[in-house]
């Protein structure tokens, strides 16, 4: 077994655990490039990563739809067209605290320390509905050598979307808590990275139209054509904050660690886990 003859290539060291891949992040120091980088204690390796994290995607559509045409007269009908779609989409991506993916994703200073580590959670969740609603009048009508045909009718057509994201440190997926680190580095910087861990995102648009064409023919010699047509929308684009301690910090008029306003604006120290 050319694992145990290579020390390299062992997934996992005598005594069970991990063994540290003593290559992948080293070749280019080794060979004169650059420096070496900062590596967690036990060092990588990509078994691990694979094995300890994980994503979990759940997509569900649903599409109805219905048509009609319907004769009102010999020379006259209407044809219509309605269809409705959703679609939800959910995503969790949880990352292990002992894993290299865990230790390049930390908050303020904490990507110095090789000893202060945490996973996370990162979940998404977005749901997206449209609509379709189409119809029009056809009159279709012969007087010996002349023929008309007539046309007119409307489409509505709107969308709506909406969708949250957050993200949570020191999660437990055995419990589903979690909790804040404790503040590291400037406390306005903490904020700021706290501020982008959650959020909201909605649209909106809408659409109408309205045609109405006619053709006529005398014999199979002349033929005139005449249409019109109008269309109007509108969108809506907005991002809505999800209340998150950063925003309660500044609405306060927090500085940090001490604040009389903790644990409303930012966790403390030690944050207990919620």
């Amino acid at each position: 077994d050319y694992a145990k003859l290579n020390p390299y290539c062992k997934v996992r060291n005598e005594d069970g655990s991990w063994a540290a891949d003593n290559t992948y992040f080293s070749l280019g120091y080794y060979n004169g490039r650059g420096v070496e980088e900062v590596m967690p204690l036990d060092g990588f390796n990509i078994l691990k990563e694979l094995e300890l994290n994980s994503t979990t995607t759940v997509n569900i559509s649903n599409t109805l739809r219905a048509q009609a045409d319907i004769r009102i007269l010999e020379v006259l009908k209407f044809v219509g067209l309605l269809s409705w779609s959703y679609s939800d989409n959910s995503t969790d991506k949880i990352v292990d605290a002992s894993t290299y993916t865990a230790f390049r994703d930390r908050l303020g200073y904490d990507d110095k320390s090789q000893t202060k580590l945490y996973g996370s959670i990162t979940q998404n969740r977005g749901k997206r509905s449209s609509y379709v609603a189409r119809g029009h009048f056809a009159w279709n009508q012969s007087f010996g050598r002349h023929t008309l045909n007539v046309i007119a009718g409307a489409e509505l057509r709107g969308s709506d979307s909406n969708t949250v994201y957050s993200k949570r440190y020191n999660y437990n997926p055995i419990t589903g808590t979690s909790s804040m680190p404790s503040i590291s580095g400037p406390t306005d910087e903490w904020v700021k990275e706290v501020e982008r861990l959650s959020g909201e995102y909605f649209t909106r648009s809408r659409y109408a139209s309205f045609y109405a064409s006619a053709d006529y023919f005398l014999g199979k010699t002349i033929v005139l054509n005449a249409s019109v047509r109008t269309d109007g929308s509108s969108s809506s684009t907005r991002p809505g904050a999800l209340e998150r301690p950063g925003t309660l910090a500044r609405r306060n008029g927090c500085r940090g660690r001490g604040c009389s306003h903790t644990p409303r604006c930012v966790p403390p120290t030690d944050s207990p886990e919620t």
